[in-house]
């Protein structure tokens, strides 16, 4: 069996995962900066616009003990697709996930299931559930949710936050459903994470009944979400912020409402509205701020690890010295406004 062609073989077992975050060789003398690799039969390969960097460019201090997800996942020779990475980066990331994002996506639970109408008796699909906050807020409703999710980390640690709920691993652009089974679908930010999401804006059309509701919510830009401000920011006056990526769909495509409200017209939708509600994220520290790259997110390690050793520690600083503008006589509290999407099948 041949390497795909976007891919050099270096030989060697290597020990991997594809959590964005960099994968070394055993003979611990070559470090790559992502996860993009492939084992079999004792090779190991990775794609050729990623170079290998001495293990000494691995910033230790920065994504030591588990703020770096471990070297133990090996993948089955092919090519890794963005889905991929994304399902393995929150398969890692599902224990960390109520404590960074989820102490703030909280705040529009009920914006969102407002939203969907949903009340006594609705069923409700919670695609991309995470930890099942959505399924959970329509269950104290007296809906019957039902949360799914396609990384099997999430799906366990959703059931085991609300055993009395069902939490299935499903793929948001393949639904298993009928057509027709829910009165409302729910997906909170979970569309930057989605291949293809105008496919999974068309999968929850048709799990809808006429007249049911269907309801995601994005990130806002950088120029309203500062958090992302400050990352974007810092990247670009001390590293390069055109380095490789995995093909994806734009990561803030959603935020502008006219191409969200566009793309639900387009699945066949009706009465397609948008509406920003602001949230706010309260990090304990700067560091923090930091540690949420690496412990909630997939994506920017994918833009941050590439970086030489020296450009992410002025990137990382720069981010924490940048935090300090949001700081209160409590703590800090960053400003994260997201943008609510809504349509209805006819």
């Amino acid at each position: 069996m041949s390497f795909p062609k976007n891919l050099i073989s270096y030989g060697e077992a290597a020990v991997c995962g594809v959590s964005g975050l960099g994968f070394q060789r055993v003979d611990h003398r070559l470090a790559f900066p992502w996860k993009h690799a492939m084992t079999l039969g004792g090779e190991c390969a990775c794609y050729k616009s990623f170079p290998p960097r001495k293990l000494s460019h691995i910033d230790r201090e920065t994504r030591r003990q588990d703020h770096i997800m471990g070297w133990e996942d090996v993948m089955p020779l092919q090519d890794v697709t963005f889905k991929d990475i994304e399902r393995s980066g929150w398969n890692r990331l599902a224990e960390h996930y109520d404590h960074f994002a989820g102490s703030f996506t909280s705040q529009c639970v009920d914006s969102i299931l407002d939203l969907a109408e949903v009340g006594i008796g609705t069923r409700v699909l919670d695609v991309a559930c995470g930890t099942g906050m959505l399924a959970a807020g329509a269950n104290q409703r007296g809906a019957d949710a039902t949360g799914i999710d396609f990384a099997e980390e999430m799906v366990t640690t959703a059931r085991r936050r609300h055993p009395s709920l069902t939490f299935e691993r499903g793929d948001a652009e393949a639904l298993q459903y009928a057509g027709g089974s829910f009165d409302a679908v729910v997906c909170g930010f979970g569309m930057l994470h989605f291949a293809d999401p105008e496919r999974a804006i068309a999968e929850a059309a048709r799990v809808l009944r006429p007249g049911g509701r269907y309801v995601f919510s994005v990130w806002c830009p950088p120029q309203k979400a500062k958090f992302f401000e400050l990352v974007m920011d810092a990247i670009k006056r001390w590293g390069d912020p055109e380095v490789a990526t995995p093909p994806a769909p734009p990561m803030f495509k959603f935020a502008d409402p006219a191409t969200a409200s566009a793309s639900l017209t387009a699945a066949g939708l009706q009465h397609a509205t948008t509406r920003e509600v602001t949230l706010m994220w309260l990090p304990s520290s700067a560091d923090e701020v930091v540690a949420y790259c690496y412990k909630s997110s997939v994506r920017l390690p994918l833009l941050l690890d590439p970086q030489t050793e020296s450009a992410r520690t002025k990137i990382f600083d720069s981010i924490r010295s940048g935090a300090e503008r949001f700081r209160t006589a409590s703590g800090y509290e960053v400003p994260w406004p997201a943008l609510l999407c809504s349509a209805e099948r006819p």
